[in-house]
C-alpha cells in the first residue's frame, strides 16, 4: 500500500485531505480542487467531481450507499427545454 500512497502523493495539482484504503486500492479526495483520485496496481486515475455521474459503496457485496446525479442532470435538461 505504501507504493500506492506514494503514487497519490505524486499527483500534480492534487492535495488529498482524505485518503481511504480499500481492498487493493487507495481512494483520495481533494475537496479544495474538487477532485478524486484512485490508485491501484494498474495505475493512478484522477477525476473532477463534476465528471462523476454515479458512485456506490459496497460492503460484503451489499450496496450500503449509492449516489446518482442522473436525476439532477435530467431535471436540468428538462428545465432548460421548458424555459425555451
Amino acid at each position: 500500500m505504501q507504493k500506492l500512497e506514494t503514487a497519490i502523493s505524486n499527483i500534480n495539482d492534487f492535495s488529498p485531505g482524505n485518503i481511504q484504503q480499500a481492498a487493493n486500492c487507495i481512494i483520495a479526495l481533494d475537496e479544495d480542487r474538487s477532485k478524486s483520485a484512485i490508485a491501484d496496481i494498474t495505475g493512478t486515475y484522477v477525476y473532477d467531481f463534476n465528471k462523476i455521474v454515479e458512485s456506490e459503496i459496497l460492503q460484503d457485496e451489499v450496496s450500503i450507499n449509492k449516489v446518482s446525479r442522473t436525476g439532477q442532470i435530467g431535471g436540468a435538461l428538462l428545465g432548460g427545454v421548458l424555459a425555451e
